[in-house]
């Protein structure tokens, strides 16, 4: 479920957010946070209710239909199906993620991931959502820690899918910033009609506590040189 209290009891988290050298090039020109639409992520499971979430809707959806319409079973099925497929299109397809992960310390595999010509931005989930404040009237924004579920036989919460993942990612100890349109939610349009990624205004000085490189990297002036010319010349930078 959502957690609306994460960041009121547990503001200074320390999250990382890696990244190529021309994404944050990107990040600090557009002074936006990246957010991609969570279909877009490849995980079939992402945003989805699990299994047990499903049987029970589609239960109380054939009760419904049968109930209410007179419709037997075999009219009623296809009916509570397009219900339920429909739930699982705006999930993924209206909500939108900047993702993060939750750490004490850098991390060597994710340096290995990202190569060389990267950097991590150290920040933590206080200021993650501050940073994104003043926009109220385009977008809400909720950071949260992600719910790994086991797909195949916990419960999920039908309105909020979205924060759940398959436990076999859990490893990955994410955190995210989950994006909707003003109005986008219970909207009626086809699935082409949602943009793949949003990018709410972002401020920069409050969301970056330090950059870090990874280890010998040739980056540093580069990255020094980036950094002051947002006006961002207070930031350090650490190897």
């Amino acid at each position: 479920m959502l957690d609306q209290m994460e960041v009121a009891k547990k503001p200074n988290t320390k999250i990382w957010r890696y990244m190529d050298l021309y994404k944050f090039e990107d990040l600090l020109k557009t002074r936006t946070l990246y957010c991609t639409q969570i279909d877009r992520f490849g995980d079939q499971l992402e945003g989805t209710r699990t299994q047990r979430s499903f049987e029970l809707g589609m239960k109380l959806w054939l009760g419904r239909y049968r109930n209410e319409y007179q419709m037997g079973t075999e009219l009623a099925f296809p009916s509570a199906l397009h219900v339920e497929d429909l739930s699982r299109t705006i999930s993924r397809e209206a909500i939108f993620a900047s993702c993060w992960h939750k750490n004490k310390r850098e991390s060597a595999k994710m340096w290995k991931r990202y190569g060389q010509a990267s950097v991590a931005i150290q920040s933590n989930i206080g200021r993650l959502l501050e940073s994104t404040k003043g926009n109220e009237d385009q977008f809400i924004v909720h950071v949260q820690s992600v719910v790994y579920v086991d797909h195949a036989s916990d419960d999920s919460d039908e309105d909020e899918a979205f924060i759940y993942k398959d436990s076999s990612y859990a490893h990955e100890r994410e955190v995210r910033a989950f994006v909707i349109r003003i109005g986008d939610r219970g909207r009626s349009e086809k699935p082409s009609d949602f943009p793949d990624r949003l990018r709410p205004p972002c401020h920069l000085e409050t969301l970056i506590v330090s950059v870090h490189l990874p280890p010998q990297s040739q980056h540093f002036d580069e990255v020094r040189a980036l950094l002051d010319g947002a006006e961002l010349s207070h930031v350090p930078i650490m190897i």
